[in-house]
Formats: C-alpha cells, structure tokens, sequence
C-alpha cells in the first residue's frame, strides 16, 4: 500500500498584511501507509511530493503587522510479514523487459512485481536502490524514491542480475520535493529579490517540523527500511527587507 500527499499554503502569490495586522499561513502534510502479509512481500511506502508554507511568493507585512508561517509534515511508512523471504531478482519476474527507453522499461511476459517494490542493486556503478512505478500494466520507470522521477540510466542488465534482491518487506517514508516555511524554488523560476518586505517593528515568525519514519518487520528475514528528509528549511533562497526595528 502506498500513500502520497502534498501541501501548499500559499503558491505565486502577493500576500499583504496591512498595519497593525495578524496574518497565519498553514500547510500541514501527512502520508501513512502500512502493509502487513504472512507469506507475500509487504510494501508500505509514504511520500510527501511538496510541503511548503509559502511558496514563490512575495509577502509585504505593514508596520507592526505579524505575519506566522507554520509548515508541519509527518510520513510514516511500515511493512511486516511473517514468512517471505528475500529473493534474487530474475528477469522473468521483472517482466523480461526491453532496454530502458527514456527511463522506460516495457515488459514481454507478465511481471510479478508490483508498483513500489524495492529493487536492490548490491554493486558496481548502478549500486543503490530502487523502486519500480508501474505506467501500464505492461510498462514501468525505476526511481530513486517511490513514485519519483524515472531514472533514465538503462538498467536492463541488473533486472536480471540474480546478485541483486528483491527484499520480501520494505518500507518508505520520505518528503522528495519542496519542505519548508518561505521557500523560493529555482525550478519555478523564483527570485530572491524583495521577496519578504517587513515594515518598522513588524514580526515575521516561521515554524518547520517534519518526521519521517519508516518501519520494515520480517520474522523469517529479508527486511529493508528507508527514511528521507530532501531539505526542511525555515528560508530558503529569500531576499528580506526589513525596516526599523522589524
């Protein structure tokens, strides 16, 4: 079972907080996924795609104006089973898949993996882990994080690389994109110029709490569990004037 959220508070926005005002800004993000098996693989994978209180935004406080960013996120992913175990990959149960084409495998028989299964690479160059994202039925992307951006080395030859796994119970939680109070994203085209205008004595508060835990439980062995954090910033990339005493 995989879960996924985001959350935005404020997007490409001009937001005025006049004299003497009060003003809050909340983005909150929560993703939960458990799976629990006796004999199968249990995948339980949670992402937070973006959390961001204020986001490529341009804020103006008045003086004495009070403007509060509160951005929270919690991502909890687990997995149990009781009697699976790791096994060796083969190329039959990842589909028999042709070579990647832009990060896209397409399959000639039926594959018996599903979406947000991990796939172990144990060494060489491509050594990391994986996780499969199904498009069709027939076609699927290998990421670095569950139901991420496709990874468009082809990695053809490990899919049948029996030195590398699949774990029998894995688990995922992880925020892969924006997280933070006033972010200005780069991607979107952000500047970092006046984008926080404080007037005298005014109080701009920014508050950032994010968790990320993952669990992976597996009586007869074979288990694998991931927790991620990309960034959680109070600021990030801001231009801020701020006037006498702000």
């Amino acid at each position: 079972m995989a879960a996924t959220d985001s959350a935005t508070g404020v997007n490409n926005s001009v937001v005025t907080v006049g004299q003497n005002l009060t003003d809050t800004v909340t983005a909150s993000s929560t993703a939960t996924a458990t799976a629990v098996t006796v004999d199968g693989i249990a995948t339980g994978n949670a992402v937070s795609t973006q959390d961001v209180g204020v986001l490529d935004s341009t804020l103006n406080v008045g003086g004495n104006g009070t403007l509060t960013v509160n951005e929270t996120g919690v991502v909890t992913g687990s997995a149990t089973t009781v009697n699976a175990l790791t096994q060796p990959v083969t190329f039959l149960a990842l589909g028999s898949p042709g070579p990647a084409v832009a990060g896209v495998y397409t399959t000639s028989t039926t594959p018996t993996v599903s979406t947000g299964d991990r796939l172990v690479v144990t060494s060489g160059a491509n050594a990391g882990t994986y996780y499969i994202n199904f498009l069709t039925p027939t076609t699927y992307t290998l990421s670095a994080s569950p139901g991420g951006a496709a990874v468009t080395t082809n990695l053809q030859s490990e899919l049948g690389n029996t030195a590398n796994t699949l774990p029998a119970s894995s688990a995922y939680a992880g925020f892969t994109g924006n997280t933070g109070g006033i972010i200005d994203s780069s991607a979107t085209g952000g500047s970092a110029t006046n984008d926080v205008v404080i007037g005298a004595a005014a109080t701009v508060g920014v508050t950032v709490d994010n968790t990320a835990t993952a669990t992976s439980v597996n009586t007869d062995g074979g288990a694998a569990a991931t927790s991620f954090i990309k960034e959680s910033y109070g600021l990030f990339d801001v231009g801020v004037q701020a006037g006498s005493s702000g």
